[in-house]
């Protein structure tokens, strides 16, 4: 059984329900898995997406709750790695889709390498918009080392100043609307406008 310690999950979620936070929207810390090459992946992420799964169906509804609401749903991982296929990107998206407890998926701001307006990513933008899902953007990468000079400086200011940087580029309506133009000018006919973002 897990501990009830402040860090810990349990103490979390009761924390949450006792201050009526619900329901609650899970997803991993980071969704990360470049590091991985492109089968590798793909595999973890569906094995992460069915554990969340599992997770959160065993969550029990909301109290006087005719409509069954969980008190648990998640976000899926979308294992955006470069050199991976589309089809497997697109294999995971119904996966998230077809899980009844998560809701959407999370995402970086890289996409496989070349930022959220790649091409590349377009089918995936339409099996999103398609399914529904919302999408969540989280940051990381922050700023490059390099704009700190030679020296190592450790990453805490890269990414205080990076974090609200990645999160503002993209939430930002000319980054939207620029997306839109580079989708129009690309002889693109669904720039994807849904952006549940």
């Amino acid at each position: 059984m897990e501990s009830i310690f402040p860090w810990s999950g349990i103490h979390r979620l009761l924390v949450a329900w006792t201050i009526h936070i619900s329901p609650i929207l899970l997803s991993t810390a980071n969704p990360w898995l470049d590091f991985l090459p492109p089968s590798q992946a793909q595999s973890l992420a569906s094995e992460l997406n069915d554990d969340l799964e599992k997770y959160c169906a065993t969550a029990p509804d909301l109290p006087n709750s005719t409509l069954r609401i969980k008190r648990l749903y998640g976000f899926g991982l979308l294992p955006l790695v470069p050199e991976i296929t589309t089809s497997a990107l697109l294999h995971i998206v119904q996966q998230i889709a077809d899980l009844p407890h998560l809701r959407g998926l999370i995402m970086g701001t890289r996409g496989i390498g070349r930022g959220l307006d790649d091409e590349a990513l377009d089918p995936v933008w339409s099996a999103i918009e398609k399914a529904g899902l919302v999408v969540f953007i989280h940051p990381h990468y922050g700023v490059d080392a390099s704009a700190w000079g030679h020296k190592d400086n450790g990453h805490v200011l890269p990414l205080a100043l990076g974090f609200p940087f990645e999160t503002t580029t993209v939430r930002d309506p000319n980054f939207l609307v620029q997306y839109r133009i580079n989708s129009i000018n690309a002889g693109c006919n669904s720039p994807h406008p849904f952006r549940r973002l």
